[in-house]
Order: C-alpha cells, then structure tokens, then sequence
C-alpha cells in the first residue's frame, strides 16, 4: 500500500512571544484565536490581543438612555450598596466626559462590550472615562454582573 510522511516544524518563541501555527512566533501575543480568550475579553483581534465584543442587542439591559444634561452633575452615574448603576443608560456626546461615583472596592466597574477597549481613570470613589468612539458601551460589576450593569452611548 502507500504511506505517506508528514514533516512537523517545531518553532521555538521567546517567553513574550506565542505560537499560534507551526511556523511563526507573534510577539506579545495573548490569543490565537477567541478560544484563548476569557471573559470580558472573548475577542481575539488579529494582533494577537484579547479585546471585548461588539455591544449586540440590549447592552446592560438598555433600552433607552438618558441625556447627559439630566443627571446631576451632569453625566454622573452614581452606584452603592443600596443603588444599582443610577442611571443604568446614558446618552454622550463626543468629548464628554462620564463619571462613575460609588464604591469600587466592593463593587468593581469592568467592561462587557463596546466599539473599542475603555478604562476607567481616576482612584478612590470617582472614576471617569471619555470616548470619541460612536456606539454602545456595556458595563458591569463584576461582583454583581446580573443586576448591577448598564452601558453608555456615543451618538
């Protein structure tokens, strides 16, 4: 009968690189593929970085947001262990600044999914972010991801 050979290439990559196929090294990689990544971070883009998904329906259970303008002070959302995010849904303009307020320690902000990777800035019980990004933003506590969570949006 016939046989056949296969021929295995073994690459050998530095600590800070990953081998993602037989042949080829990509430096600080932290994924090959989506399956190398971990929630909230489930998308591996194709430098080879883990990133959060694209929002898909109803990020953090919003349906409507509310303006910037309407909450006070403007664009704050304010949580503790008596308040769920307040508001949950809130409308930015590009170039506005969003405030979180409440109690980190207990209750950690972490980002579900969105057009682009956001931080927080800012210690202690105020944090802010700003995007020029249009879309949705999902977020959560991550001790509470089911009922503490909401999103902001971008025009």
């Amino acid at each position: 009968g016939l046989t056949s050979a296969t021929q295995t290439e073994n690459v050998a990559c530095s600590a800070s690189e990953k081998v993602c196929n037989l042949s080829s090294c990509i430096p600080s990689a932290d994924c090959c593929s989506d399956a190398d990544c971990a929630a909230p971070k489930t998308v591996c883009k194709s430098t080879g970085a883990c990133t959060v998904p694209t929002c898909s329906g109803f990020p953090g259970g919003c349906s409507t947001y509310v303006a910037y303008s309407s909450t006070t002070p403007p664009g704050t959302i304010v949580f503790n262990s008596s308040v769920d995010y307040s508001p949950p849904c809130i409308h930015l303009g590009t170039s506005q600044t969003l405030t979180f307020s409440g109690d980190f320690t207990t209750h950690p902000w972490e980002q579900t999914c969105g057009p682009k990777e956001v931080t927080l800035s800012g210690f202690g019980s105020t944090r802010t972010v700003q995007t020029n990004t249009f879309g949705n933003y999902g977020f959560h506590c991550k001790s509470h991801p089911t009922f503490e969570k909401g999103a902001f949006q971008v025009p």
